[in-house]
């Protein structure tokens, strides 16, 4: 409803009327702190599997943490892209959500829904002429992950694990979204995709 409202009076409001650029600006920095103030703790997965509180606070966390993603995402033709890849790619992702998933790659299937969230909202221009500065920690975590996944890809052709070859598949999707071809079809050449 904000991001209707906020268009239209960018519709019939002149850009350069100071009540309108006041109340971008509060826009810009409500998000701001809204972005400093969500973290995800990076607890040892055996404690947060121990712990059904634990299990709760970080599941909470990381949800505030995509529907944050997601709202900044819907103002994308509204404020500027390079402040919205700020907030969401190098700040919310890069700074806040990396750390807690790299610690879950043990959960191979619960790692890539969480990935797939996370890159299936973001606008595919952000990522039209190949991986912003931004999103540098968002790159390395996929990379991680593939590679934490080719590693496991002997043992998952041997018994038959499609839970890792579909996980691998669908990666090689979002590497391809974010401008990684050649890890993508790599990764998907590997596990018996058509890339």
């Amino acid at each position: 409803m904000a991001v209707e409202m906020l268009h239209e009076l960018l519709v019939y409001v002149p850009a350069d009327n100071p009540e309108l650029q006041a109340l971008v600006t509060s826009v810009r920095d409500k998000f701001g702190k809204a972005v400093d103030n969500c973290a995800v703790p990076v607890w040892p997965a055996a404690a947060i599997a121990a712990s059904q509180p634990a299990k709760a606070v970080v599941h909470a966390r990381f949800c505030r943490s995509v529907h944050l993603a997601a709202g900044l995402c819907s103002f994308c033709d509204i404020l500027p892209s390079k402040f919205l890849q700020s907030m969401v790619l190098e700040t919310l992702i890069g700074r806040r959500l990396v750390a807690h998933l790299r610690g879950g790659f043990s959960n191979v299937a619960a790692t890539t829904a969480k990935l797939a969230i996370l890159v299936d909202m973001m606008p595919s221009d952000w990522f039209g002429s190949g991986i912003p500065k931004e999103a540098a920690g968002l790159h390395e975590l996929l990379s991680s992950f593939a590679r934490h996944l080719e590693g496991q890809r002997v043992e998952a052709l041997r018994h038959n694990k499609g839970e890792v070859t579909a996980s691998a598949l669908r990666l090689a999707s979002m590497l391809s979204k974010v401008g990684d071809d050649q890890l993508s079809k790599r990764l998907a050449r590997m596990f018996g995709g058509d890339r």
